[in-house]
Parts: C-alpha cells; structure tokens; sequence
C-alpha cells in the first residue's frame, strides 16, 4: 500500500488544492502493490507516473496520442522505470487484460467517443482490476449534489 506519508510530503508543492486532492484521491483509490502493472492512459506530461514511481516499485506504463506532451514526459520520467508509447487509445497497442490498474483522469471528456474508449480500456484491463476515472465535475468535490 501507498505511504500516505511519503504521498502529502511529494505533493506538498502543488499550489492546486483540487488538483492534490484528486491526486491523492487517484492514488489511494488505486490501491497500488509494488508488483501491480498501472497504465495512465492519457498520461499527458506524466504527472500521475512521477508520483506512482516515487512511491512504490510497480511497472508503469504512460500512454497519449501527443507526440509533444510524451516528449517533455520523458525528459521528466526515469525511462528505465516508466515506458511511454504515442497512439490511438481507440487502438491500444496492449494485449487483452494486460494491466492490474488503470488510471484515465481528466480525459473522456476529449473524446468524440467515450464509449468506444471505455470498451478498448475495459478489454486491457485485467478481470478485477482497478480503472480509476477523473472527470471535470460542476460540483466537484461535492459529487451527486443537485
């Protein structure tokens, strides 16, 4: 399990409160093992990864179709620990039930077809896995208040 100790002090930084709050919340919610295979599917510049690598010894993946933000992800990231892959996410270039966890935050969103992405996640994604999703919210934090 994650140190929720460790977690705060590499967080402290972060100026956006709502920003560390669903940092942490992605975090613990994943329920990460150091043996657990986690995919950032939409990764941007890597964020979620840093924090993931400096926190257990699990094998990350980091995946996004922008050629531009993946580049200033790896000038970040430990390549020996993090493998980042360009593409489609309609596509995704991994086999069936290949990963324990899956985080996809502030994503679908962008999407003319969320459905259709969720259905390519859901299939990398092993029986019983976790799939973490963040999207923006109105009533953020305050979810299902009318």
């Amino acid at each position: 399990m994650v140190d929720i100790n460790r977690l705060n002090y590499l967080l402290q930084n972060t100026g956006d409160i709502a920003f560390r709050r669903r940092v942490k919340s992605v975090v613990q919610g994943l329920e990460i093992r150091d043996q657990d295979r986690i995919l950032d599917c939409g990764c941007g510049e890597g964020f979620y990864l840093k924090i993931i690598s400096e926190l257990c010894r699990c094998q990350l993946c980091g995946f996004d179709r922008d050629e531009e933000v993946l580049s200033r992800a790896r000038q970040e990231l430990d390549s020996s620990r993090v493998q980042l892959v360009q593409g489609d996410i309609y596509k995704l270039p991994y086999g069936d039930g290949e990963f324990d966890k899956i985080i996809l935050s502030e994503v679908l969103e962008h999407l003319p077809d969320d459905v259709k992405a969720l259905r390519e996640v859901k299939r990398v994604l092993k029986p019983g896995g976790i799939l973490f999703i963040t999207v923006p919210n109105s009533n953020y934090p305050l979810f299902g208040v009318q």
